[in-house]
């Protein structure tokens, strides 16, 4: 076994074997289709009695390049040293290994926990932030991912460019508004125009009828941006993003999703009227 294994697998040993042994405890004597806070709860309560301190709901700031762009909340942290997130699902679902790893490289902390509550089976996994390098694919090929016949096609590589450099440094598995900040810092460093809008109308025989929130971003007058943090770019995405490049007559849009265990562009083209 090497010796960065060894690091990895000891880092805070006794402690995390502890907080294990409290998972098993509360997994065995609870139901495990309860609400996610009903555990934290449990968890919190069964550290505590082993005299392990816990802190749950613990906000931290997140930064890009140096500024920050929003707070994430934890869902506990125990003894300043190891980060805790549960979640009551059949089976952890990849995102969340990638999320828990975004949360140690953001945090600082060295060891993150991860504990599934819904499963027929106990399961959970351990990462420490020496190896919290995202094991996924986090560039893309510009090249390939959009053509050059495109009208704007520079400005989509660069635009696509900037939402892969904030998945790089950031990590998947934030909340929204770290995506959005960081893209409005992003478009801002490039040096270009953008209206930034926080909303869509939706009309019938002139009039609005209802009124959906949906940033998104209008790039020199050029392009749509979307940026998106959910577990799939839905088909109703894809309708909503061609509704805007048809009220804005724009050609091009951009459709990038954060919340994936690797960049996750879509790129929506309409012809000009």
């Amino acid at each position: 076994m090497s010796s960065k294994r060894m690091v990895d697998d000891f880092l805070h040993g006794d402690l995390t074997g502890k907080i294990i042994g409290s998972y098993y405890h509360v997994y065995n004597s609870m139901r495990h289709d309860l609400p996610e806070d009903f555990y934290q709860k449990a968890m919190e309560f069964d550290l505590e009695a082993n005299e392990i301190h816990c802190e749950c709901e613990q906000e931290f700031p997140v930064f890009y390049e140096e500024i920050v762009v929003g707070q994430q909340v934890l869902d506990a942290i125990v003894e300043q040293t190891a980060v805790l997130e549960y979640k009551v699902e059949h089976r952890l679902k990849p995102i969340r290994e990638a999320q828990l790893l975004s949360y140690l490289k953001a945090n600082g902390i060295e060891v993150g926990l991860l504990f599934n509550f819904g499963g027929k089976q106990p399961e959970f996994k351990r990462r420490v932030r020496t190896s919290a390098h995202h094991n996924v694919k986090m560039e893309i090929d510009l090249e390939k991912t959009i053509d050059g016949s495109w009208l704007h096609a520079e400005l989509a590589r660069e635009v696509l460019s900037a939402m892969c450099r904030i998945y790089r440094t950031l990590g998947p598995g934030f909340i929204f508004r770290i995506y959005q900040n960081s893209s409005r810092l992003e478009l801002r460093k490039m040096g270009v125009s953008f209206d930034e809008r926080e909303s869509i109308e939706f009309y019938f025989r002139g009039k609005v009828i209802d009124v959906e929130q949906f940033w998104h971003f209008i790039v020199d007058e050029k392009l749509l941006l979307i940026p998106r943090a959910t577990s799939v770019i839905e088909p109703v995405d894809l309708s909503t993003a061609r509704d805007l490049l048809r009220r804005y007559n724009l050609q091009l849009g951009l459709l990038f999703n954060f919340q994936s265990v690797r960049p996750e562009p879509v790129f929506v083209r309409i012809n000009s009227h």
